[in-house]
C-alpha cells in the first residue's frame, strides 16, 4: 500500500503484478485480498502462488509441497490464511488457481 501511495496509483491507472504477492511478510493475505478487490490491478501466477496452491490442494501425505511452501515464505502466509473463514479461503484459492501464467499487454504509441 505504501508503494502504491508513493507512485500515486490512481483509478485510471493499470497495474500488472508478475506474481509473488503472497509470502512477502505478515500482511500478504491482506495484500492479496486488496489485489483481488481492485479492478485495475491484474495479477499473474507467480511461483509462490503456485507453491501455495500445490501445498493446500495436494492431499498426498507423502508430498513435500507443504514443507517447500513453508520453507519459502508460506510460514508467514499460512497463519493469516487459516484465520479466514473457510468460505473466504475458498474464494482466495479459486482466485489463485485461475490466475493466468501470462498475458499480452498492448501499449499506445
Amino acid at each position: 500500500m505504501e508503494l502504491l501511495r508513493k507512485i500515486n496509483f490512481q483509478p485510471d491507472d493499470t497495474l500488472y503484478i508478475l506474481g509473488d504477492v503472497i509470502d512477502r511478510g505478515e500482511e500478504s493475505v491482506k495484500c492479496l485480498k486488496y489485489v483481488m478487490e481492485t479492478s485495475n490491478i491484474h495479477m499473474l501466477m507467480g511461483n509462490h502462488e503456485q507453491m501455495m496452491t500445490d501445498a493446500l490442494t495436494n492431499k498426498n501425505k507423502n508430498s513435500n509441497y507443504m514443507a517447500n511452501w513453508l520453507y519459502n515464505g508460506g510460514d508467514k502466509t499460512l497463519p493469516g490464511f487459516l484465520e479466514l473463514p473457510e468460505s473466504e479461503q475458498n474464494i482466495i484459492m479459486n482466485y489463485i488457481k485461475n490466475l493466468p501464467c501470462m498475458t499480452e499487454v498492448k501499449m499506445d504509441g
